[in-house]
């Protein structure tokens, strides 16, 4: 209700709400009467789900709280079927390779971060700070984490960025105008420096 009012108060200002918290403590589906109003006034939704649990979660969250993008949904590798409907149905997930390290190990003790995998499998990805205070990083960190730890070529790191502006929670006519001022930009910048 908090976000309604804010949106009403501020126009234009509050596009969407965010719901990230410890995952073993709320079941999505007992929080869905929570987001009923959110998602009636047609209010983007992100749920940070997956980073830890299972990938069940994740797509209770999806399903429940009606998610337009999930917050990590790391698990998502391990449900080859779940990443395929996530792919057809365009649902976002927002990598957060700091956070991930710090939370759940990814990078210690052998345990590879599933950006590639995940990236193979067709999920829309981008990559977000999660909580920059907590962790002290930018997003141009997080690219240059996820690029050591993934191996990520230039190319694969320009089509992560893309897919931000591509699920970005912005009107389509907005969206699009900033996807073509930014494959203008890379086009001439490739005609100057070829990668």
């Amino acid at each position: 209700q908090l976000v309604l009012d804010a949106r009403s108060r501020l126009k234009n200002f509050v596009v969407g709400v965010d719901l990230a918290g410890d995952e073993q403590r709320g079941d999505p589906q007992e929080l869905a009467k929570h987001f009923q109003a959110a998602f009636a006034d047609c209010l983007r939704i992100t749920i940070h789900a997956g980073e830890g649990e299972p990938a069940d979660n994740i797509w209770k969250s999806a399903y429940h709280l009606h998610a337009d993008r999930i917050g990590h949904g790391l698990t998502l590798v391990d449900a080859p079927d779940l990443a395929a409907r996530f792919r057809d149905r365009r649902i976002c997930l927002e990598l957060c390779p700091t956070s991930n390290h710090e939370v759940v190990g990814y990078g210690q003790g052998g345990k590879e971060y599933p950006l590639r995998p995940l990236m193979q499998l067709g999920v829309p990805l981008t990559l977000c700070t999660d909580n920059p205070g907590i962790s002290r990083t930018t997003l141009a960190d997080e690219y240059v984490l996820a690029g050591r730890v993934a191996n990520l070529t230039q190319w694969e790191a320009l089509a992560l960025i893309k897919q931000g502006f591509l699920h970005a929670f912005l009107p389509a006519d907005q969206r699009e105008s900033m996807l073509k001022q930014i494959d203008r930009e890379i086009y001439d910048k490739l005609i100057q420096e070829p990668l």
